[in-house]
């Protein structure tokens, strides 16, 4: 490169000659044509499918916690022996609140 540069070769002929020698592998950044196009698109291809994910994993959730909302106050009825008991509980209360 310093030779290169020495010789009075501009940046664009620097990158030409090290393109033809060792092809577009050698470039740090791979031109926007072609196949190469594929590793522009991939980034943003991958973002797009995991925000996506993220949106529908999040709707799911959603539906299945208001599918669980409604079915959960069948499920914390009172049994019948709970419920004899909290209106023993109640009748002992009454009976202490009405002694003072």
């Amino acid at each position: 490169v310093c030779s290169l540069i020495e010789e009075g070769q501009s940046d664009e002929e620097i990158l030409d000659y090290f393109v033809t020698r060792y092809g577009e592998n050698v470039l740090a950044e791979p031109p926007k044509s072609g196949f190469s196009l594929t590793i522009w698109l991939i980034p943003f291809v991958t973002m797009g499918m995991g925000i996506g994910g993220v949106v529908w994993a999040v709707k799911a959730l959603r539906k299945s916690a208001g599918q669980s909302l409604s079915v959960q106050p069948a499920a914390n009825a009172p049994s019948p022996g709970l419920e004899r008991y909290m209106e023993m509980v109640d009748s002992e209360m009454e009976g202490h609140a009405t002694d003072d």
